[in-house]
């Protein structure tokens, strides 16, 4: 049997604007029939999807993508590991821990960003980052960076019901306070997003260091969320593993080669070798990332997985992975 399948997609119910059931209708219309939610720190959306799926004979696969950070070698590296047909149940406790301590992080980082601004030495190695003047730092405060950013995003005013359901359900990463940032606080957002459409958030972090700590403390570690996921009766796999590179000088790339095969020797499944195109690498990096990821997993015997990576709407589409080919394999 022809089974065309995409593993990596997101709902509402992290940053993802389609719900599972939108999400899973606008699947079945592309002649996906096996497909995976794989929500930020989240499975609160499978059930509902679940249940779509069923109904229009869709194959679903329990899905999470989890948010990690590894100190490997003095390096610490940020990663995204899916995990996969876990039993719901028993990997619960492990993403309620995580969502405690992502709320955490979310206020620390509101705080560090309050208490840089309140010191006033903005002294940034890129001319164009310009602070706004006269900042009411009363309004920088976790409900209105979660509003602003909805409004901006989702053109949508949240009430005080959504904001709850946001507060409990999604994943407050670093992203937003950035996004916050750019979009709010800084004279010349536009200029920004024009000059580094895809690394601003790189330049921001360099620039906004004291905000922007590490953060280990806030965040589960690689190797603990292989295991959560194999006591689970899932699979882990290494999501995107590639994405990053291009901002790595070579002894990085080198050591981070060499932290995929401890993951791999401490039990993760898999690799996600083909993954959404994006503006970050041209098609031939594109597909030398792609080369590398599929001779790892040859290699070491481990699982290869396709993903698009959609949020929704019209950027990324459900079941393309960095080519215009629905990607399908026989079973």
């Amino acid at each position: 049997m022809e089974i065309i399948s995409d593993l990596h997609t997101h709902t509402h119910f992290s940053d993802g604007k389609w719900g599972p059931e939108e999400l899973i209708e606008e699947s079945y219309k592309k002649g996906i029939n096996q497909i995976s939610i794989t929500d930020h720190n989240t499975i609160n959306a499978i059930e509902r999807a679940k249940k779509k799926a069923e109904s229009i004979g869709v194959n679903f696969i329990n899905g999470v993508e989890i948010d990690v950070k590894t100190e490997f070698e003095g390096e610490i590296f940020h990663n995204h590991i899916l995990g996969y047909n876990f039993d719901e149940n028993k990997l619960n406790s492990f993403i309620e821990e995580i969502k405690k301590m992502n709320k955490k992080y979310f206020e620390k980082l509101i705080n560090n960003l309050k208490n840089f601004l309140r010191k006033k030495e903005f002294k940034f190695n890129e001319s164009l980052i310009k602070i706004k003047e006269n900042l009411d730092l009363n309004k920088i405060n976790t409900g209105e960076i979660i509003r602003e950013e909805y409004l901006r995003k989702y053109k949508k005013n949240l009430s005080t019901e959504e904001f709850s359901f946001v507060l409990e359900n999604k994943f407050l990463g670093p992203e937003i306070i950035h996004r916050f940032i750019k979009n709010t606080l800084v004279e010349n957002p536009l200029q920004i997003t024009d000059k580094y459409p895809t690394t601003w958030k790189k330049v921001f972090s360099e620039n906004f260091k004291e905000i922007f700590e590490d953060g280990r403390e806030f965040y589960k570690n690689a190797v603990d969320t292989i295991n959560a996921l194999k006591n689970s009766r899932g699979v882990a796999i290494l999501a995107h593993p590639f994405l990053d590179d291009l901002f790595w000088d070579y002894a990085k790339k080198e050591k981070y080669l060499r932290f995929i095969n401890f993951l791999i020797k401490n039990g993760l499944n898999g690799l996600e070798i083909y993954y959404y195109e994006n503006d970050r690498y041209n098609k031939e990096e594109q597909e030398r990332f792609n080369k590398v990821s599929k001779e790892l997993c040859l290699k070491n015997n481990i699982i290869s997985t396709y993903g698009s990576d959609c949020h929704g709407g019209q950027n990324i589409f459900l079941g393309k992975f960095g080519s215009d080919k629905i990607i399908s394999f026989d079973q």
